[in-house]
C-alpha cells in the first residue's frame, strides 16, 4: 500500500505545481494567438516562435499532469484575457510592432519566474524537475537571444 503524502506549505504536490506553471503558460500562449493575427512582420516571427515552444510545452506539462491524476484546465486564468486585451489595445493604437518587443520580453520573464518558482517547489520531485529544467532552459535561450 502507498503511504499518503503529508502536504505542508514548503511540500506542494508535483500535480499543483505543475497546474499552476502550466495555466501561466496557457495564459501567455492565449495572448499570443491575438498577436500572431495583428502583428507587423517585424514582430510575428517572433510570436510565432514563442508560441510554438509554449505549446509544445504544455503537451508535456498537460502529459506529465495526467500521468500524475491531474486533470489540466482547459481554459488559463484571468491573466489570459488580460494578455489579450494587451495585444488588442496595442494594434488599434498602431503599435503592434517590434517596439512591443520588451513587453513580450517581460511576459516570458513571468513565466521564467514561474518556472523558477516551480523548481523551488519540486526539489524532491526529480522526474518533474527535470521536465521543468528543460523548458525553462529552451525559454530563457530564446529570451536571451530577443534581448541581443
Amino acid at each position: 500500500m502507498q503511504a499518503h503524502q503529508h502536504v505542508t506549505p514548503t511540500d506542494t504536490r508535483p500535480v499543483d505545481v505543475l497546474s499552476a506553471v502550466a495555466t501561466d503558460v496557457k495564459d501567455v500562449t492565449e495572448g499570443y494567438v491575438t498577436m500572431i493575427d495583428r502583428a507587423e512582420d517585424d514582430l510575428k516571427p517572433f510570436v510565432q516562435l514563442l508560441r510554438a515552444l509554449h505549446v509544445s510545452h504544455l503537451r508535456e506539462l498537460f502529459a506529465e499532469l495526467q500521468h500524475l491524476g491531474g486533470h489540466p484546465k482547459d481554459t488559463g486564468s484571468y491573466m489570459a484575457t488580460v494578455h489579450t486585451a494587451v495585444a488588442t489595445l496595442r494594434d488599434w493604437t498602431g503599435t503592434l510592432d517590434a517596439s512591443g518587443l520588451p513587453q513580450i520580453i517581460d511576459g516570458e520573464d513571468t513565466i521564467i519566474a514561474s518556472y523558477d518558482a516551480a523548481l523551488n517547489d519540486l526539489q524532491k520531485h526529480p522526474a518533474q524537475r527535470s521536465l521543468i529544467e528543460k523548458h525553462r532552459a529552451a525559454l530563457a535561450t530564446h529570451v536571451d537571444a530577443l534581448r541581443d
